[in-house]
């Protein structure tokens, strides 16, 4: 999506640009649909950015115009490959070159590699001899949604710069700039689970229809069930019209009833429990709070 804004809630993570002398590997962990990648660019940016110093950005000089037009010379993204599960060695082996050399505009190299967590084994051990070795004019941006499964190895040689979910309200002003659907935004946040981004996809996608295509979508685990069960037509039919009845009902009760994050997870369990005991025909036993 092309947002319309920059995210704000991550400026106080630059102020670690400010204080600190530049290093050679920085680690963004956090969780996913909060804007890690949106805030990784524009640190990217700002390291090439010819005209202004700790990565701040002109948005003039010729170095900043190649990166907003994708094209610019010292920026190398890494990222899974087309129906590629993990990032390679051979991907790593192919910046090697480019990493030791001279940058073509004169200033810093910025390699940027997400999410960090799907190096192969191989490809974690090429990149530590990066880190151990770092030319002292490239910079490694690393994204992380997962970073407690990185190897201890590779997380001693970074800066780690923990990013959080936002709080609410800046999440509702910023949603606000993003979709003219203004009545979606508090049920976007709640399912999203406060995650703006998520939020942001949900708006444009029709929330409904997401919410409820999410609860179909693990219905059809226990439609596979009752068809497994080869029950006679009239308990079929009653199976499936009750499992049906549930859907319906667990979105109604997530689109009005919940006023947290966690009450949506509660009322989406408890619609779960009950396609559950539909299809098992008799009840199983309730773990949790019913709301």
């Amino acid at each position: 999506m092309d947002y319309k804004n920059k995210i704000p809630w991550f400026e106080r993570d630059k102020d670690i640009f400010k204080k600190t002398s530049n290093h050679h590997a920085y680690i963004f962990e956090g969780p996913k649909g909060i804007g890690k990648n949106l805030f990784t660019l524009e640190v990217a940016k700002g390291f090439l950015c010819t005209a202004k110093p700790n990565i701040e950005i002109c948005n003039e000089c010729k170095s900043c115009h190649l990166f907003d037009e994708s094209n610019h010379p010292d920026f190398y993204p890494i990222k899974t490959i087309e129906d590629k599960k993990q990032i390679s060695i051979n991907q790593i082996r192919e910046i090697q070159e480019p990493l030791y050399e001279s940058s073509f505009m004169g200033s810093k190299k910025v390699f940027l590699i997400n999410p960090l967590e799907k190096l192969t084994r191989e490809a974690f051990d090429s990149f530590l001899k990066n880190l151990e070795e770092p030319p002292s004019n490239s910079v490694f941006l690393l994204v992380s949604h997962r970073y407690q499964t990185l190897p201890l190895t590779i997380k001693s040689r970074c800066i780690q710069i923990s990013m959080l979910i936002p709080e609410k309200k800046q999440i509702e002003i910023w949603l606000e700039n993003q979709t003219k659907h203004k009545e979606k935004i508090e049920s976007a946040i709640l399912f999203s689970k406060g995650k703006p981004l998520v939020a942001a996809e949900m708006i444009n996608l029709e929330v409904n229809v997401t919410r409820k295509d999410f609860i179909k979508d693990i219905s059809h685990d226990y439609l596979a069930w009752v068809d497994r069960y080869k029950l006679p037509e009239e308990e079929d039919k009653k199976r499936r019209t009750e499992i049906a009845a549930v859907i319906e009902r667990t979105n109604e009760w997530i689109a009005k009833v919940p006023q947290t994050f966690k009450a949506v997870d509660v009322v989406m369990n408890d619609g779960l429990q009950k396609m559950a005991e539909a299809t098992a025909g008799k009840p199983i036993p309730h773990k949790g709070p019913k709301v």
